[in-house]
């Protein structure tokens, strides 16, 4: 329900920004926060999964004093590396500023601000879901930050008459992130055992970064492949049809967040599963989230198709030229949902080696997929690139979970189905 609430924020948001903005305006708004995203990724270490599975285990087996050392240090790394990132990005502007379009410029340099508060905010939502609080730990940033973003906006709109444009639109979206972080962190607060917070903290940091280091080559590869398509859309076809293209994403977002739901709610429980080596477990598991997600995508989908020009009308006349990248995106939702979970089935079962080869592979084919597609087919290319790439990947991950898992992906597999000669997860060979 949180994501239900998230995404119909998220669209409103969306909506917003697209009509007080326009295509250009937003077009720029978006491909500034498509490299924040893809940066924060470098800020967070991959202590966000890592984050998970550990506080899950710690919280487990009640090691109060490694749970309070894990917290402070993947923060404090984090913010270091998160400061860094930023500086070394206004340094690479600075170089290139003669080549670069002045209007993509200023908001990129405000936008990097948002890197360290968005670092800490995934860390933070990382070990609530450790600890078992899914739901409010991800109620700040998913429900609070879009209602404090539309604030700002609307007041600066209608109250003070402001004319905004990119840059004024991304320092209300900093100015809302770091509100709500500040509600996140009194959250956390409060669900921490107070053990933890009376402890000395133990720090274990080899193993940690040991961990952490493939988990963050991990994130970065797949934020990379989840944000290509806007960078490279924009860097061969101006702001205009990355603002089309995220318009498109967005509303392929209503079918996407029961994906993100099931997966947030579904890995600190299959991490549990996977150290106990219960393949029946997993497998139960594994079938009632892939039957969850499909039996709501397919309607969603069918439902976007058949209103999915009225929809993009909304936005503005000038977003109905992306119907046809749409239907690409919904229809391409398809396949992942009845395949399941397997990027958090291969994570959670510590294969992150494999989940790293995997994204690798996706990534090169879908950067070819739209040097090929997005010249001849523009927004829609880049709607077939992604939706090809995602078919693959799943189709080839999901062998990878039944051969190393025992588990069977697919939504029509039964909950008692596996491989019944499985002893657990094999290691990351």
């Amino acid at each position: 329900m949180v994501k239900v609430g998230a995404t119909g924020l998220g669209f409103l948001t969306t909506l917003t920004l697209a009509r007080l903005l326009k295509a250009e305006g937003y077009g720029a708004y978006s491909y500034a926060l498509a490299w924040v995203n893809l940066l924060v990724i470098l800020g967070q270490c991959g202590f966000e999964k890592l984050l998970t599975r550990e506080v899950a285990v710690y919280h487990s087996d009640q090691r109060w004093a490694l749970l309070n050392g894990l917290l402070r240090a993947t923060n404090s790394i984090s913010l270091g590396i998160s400061l860094a990132v930023a500086g070394v990005a206004v340094a690479m502007v600075w170089v290139l500023r003669e080549r670069l379009d002045p209007s993509l410029v200023v908001p990129f340099l405000v936008s990097l601000s948002l890197i360290p508060v968005l670092s800490l905010t995934t860390l933070r939502r990382s070990a609530m879901a450790g600890l078992h609080r899914v739901a409010s730990g991800q109620v700040p940033e998913m429900l609070l930050r879009p209602v404090f973003l539309l604030a700002g906006l609307l007041t600066l709109h209608f109250v003070v008459n402001w004319r905004l444009d990119a840059t004024t639109a991304m320092v209300c979206n900093i100015g809302a992130a770091i509100a709500a972080f500040g509600v996140g962190m009194l959250v956390l607060s409060r669900a921490l055992p107070s053990e933890v917070r009376r402890s000395s903290p133990r720090y274990d940091l080899r193993p940690w970064l040991k961990s952490a280091l493939p988990l963050a080559l991990l994130g970065g590869l797949q934020m990379l492949n989840y944000r290509i398509d806007s960078l490279m859309l924009g860097a061969i076809q101006g702001a205009g049809p990355v603002g089309v293209y995220n318009v498109v994403f967005q509303i392929v977002a209503l079918i996407n967040f029961i994906t993100l739901a099931a997966d947030g709610a579904t890995a600190p429980r299959f991490a549990g599963f996977v150290g106990k080596g219960d393949t029946s477990g997993m497998q139960r598991l594994f079938t009632l989230s892939t039957r969850t997600v499909f039996g709501l995508t397919l309607p969603s989908v069918i439902l976007v198709i058949l209103m999915g020009e009225w929809i993009l009308g909304i936005f503005g006349d000038e977003f109905r030229v992306g119907y046809s990248a749409l239907t690409i995106l919904a229809l391409g939702r398809l396949m992942p949902a009845a395949i399941g979970p397997v990027g958090v089935a291969l994570t959670m079962a510590r294969l992150e080696r494999l989940a790293v080869t995997s994204v690798v592979a996706a990534l090169l084919l879908k950067l070819v997929l739209n040097l090929v597609l997005i010249p001849r087919m523009g927004v829609s290319g880049a709607a077939l690139s992604t939706a090809l790439v995602s078919a693959c990947w799943f189709a080839v991950n999901g062998v990878v979970v039944y051969r190393k898992l025992g588990v069977v992906p697919t939504v029509a597999a039964r909950a008692g189905s596996g491989r019944r000669d499985s002893s657990g997860p094999e290691d990351g060979r």
